[in-house]
């Protein structure tokens, strides 16, 4: 492999070496595939800081892979000072959130990690991220895989706008019972807290870019009141706003789920219908009248 020590399209095939290794199982080739990579990334100069914190965060996936996490974090901890030292833009450092919600996973940590997963698939559905439909599968599945040691209470969804300035992505919050394993038939709130009550601006020179305009410390304790005791304590939110279902716990791609929408008509939407239509009817009557008068010269 000597041979492949120079140039940058050497690097690019022993990087396509090393993701075929990874996925065929072959971690030992793989162990010495991404050393390798990343000596040579090291010492020339035509890579930059961004192609070395790629083949490292490579390396902690390999890591990880064996639930090394105590190695993985301090080299995670190299590569944010890597950014540090270049000023990474956040976009830059955005690359290592599936690999904190691993880390973070694998160390036990699962409030962490499942804040990081979100993210990730936040990320990848609002915008054209560079986290691929595999990752956010894996996501999706590794969140399932939480459901083992804790119960999804609830889950709700908070307003575009909650990091307006920062960030667009929905956000949604998770509330687990831990130590218990969450079953098909165990309830889920599902609670869309869109309209929290509060208005957000993003004014540099404002004094207050959070104020509130529609009972927003009342509409926190209601959802407070309905993840504790559920729909009994509706009072500003609506049946539309709040729904309880089930999920599959192992899935984890409809934890965030809305109230279903009933497409049957009642008898009075019939009544509205028929009554709407012959209000019609009868203006065009009239108006058909009117003409005909005038045109007789009545």
């Amino acid at each position: 492999m000597t041979i492949h020590m120079r140039h940058e399209r050497d690097v690019n095939f022993l990087m396509n070496l090393f993701h075929v290794c990874f996925a065929c199982s072959h971690y030992r080739l793989c162990a010495k595939l991404i050393d390798l990579v990343i000596s040579i990334q090291s010492k020339g100069q035509e890579f930059d800081y961004n192609d070395l914190a790629y083949s490292y965060r490579n390396k902690v996936d390999l890591l990880l892979q064996f639930d090394m996490a105590g190695q993985a974090e301090n080299l995670m901890q190299e590569i944010e000072t890597l950014f540090d030292e270049n000023d990474a833009s956040p976009a830059e450092r955005d690359i290592l959130k599936y690999q904190y919600a691993i880390l973070y996973q694998v160390k036990g940590e699962y409030k962490k990690s499942r804040e990081y997963f979100q993210q990730c698939i936040d990320e990848s559905e609002s915008s054209d991220f560079e986290y691929s439909d595999r990752d956010k599968s894996t996501a999706y599945a590794n969140m399932g895989r939480m459901l083992i040691d804790s119960t999804l209470l609830a889950s709700i969804k908070m307003p575009l706008d909650l990091f307006v300035g920062k960030s667009n992505a929905q956000t949604y919050i998770y509330v687990f019972r831990v130590g218990e394993a969450h079953q098909n038939d165990d309830i889920v709130k599902f609670i869309d807290f869109s309209n929290d009550g509060y208005t957000r601006t993003n004014r540099r020179k404002s004094s207050c870019n959070l104020r509130d305009t529609d009972h927003a410390k009342e509409r926190y304790q209601e959802v407070v009141d309905l993840v504790r005791f559920g729909k009994s304590k509706l009072k500003i939110f609506t049946e539309k706003e709040y729904y309880e279902g089930t999920i599959d716990v192992e899935s984890g791609a409809d934890w965030n789920q809305t109230a279903p929408i009933d497409t049957k008509p009642t008898l009075d939407d019939f009544k509205k219908t028929v009554s709407d239509y012959l209000a019609w009817e009868v203006s065009n009557l009239l108006k058909t009248q009117s003409t005909e008068d005038e045109r007789l010269g009545k």
